[in-house]
């Protein structure tokens, strides 16, 4: 039987600091993939939260 992951890194994507989690190749990514991974939800996050202030700004506005 084979081992899970635990939930953290499951609903992260992230084992370690340093290292990402490829679940579809159910190995460790490489650095470079991690980094890419953490740009990708940071920009995602980063949209996301200049939605909710231009939404906020325009219920503000009336």
């Amino acid at each position: 039987m084979a081992k899970h992951a635990s939930v953290h890194t499951k609903r992260t994507g992230i084992e370690s600091p340093d290292y990402g989690y490829d679940a579809s190749a159910n190995k460790p990514a490489t650095p470079i993939e991690y980094r890419t991974a953490h740009e990708r939800r940071e920009r995602l996050m980063r949209w996301f939260l200049g939605q909710v202030a231009e939404y906020a700004l325009l219920l503000s506005n009336h």
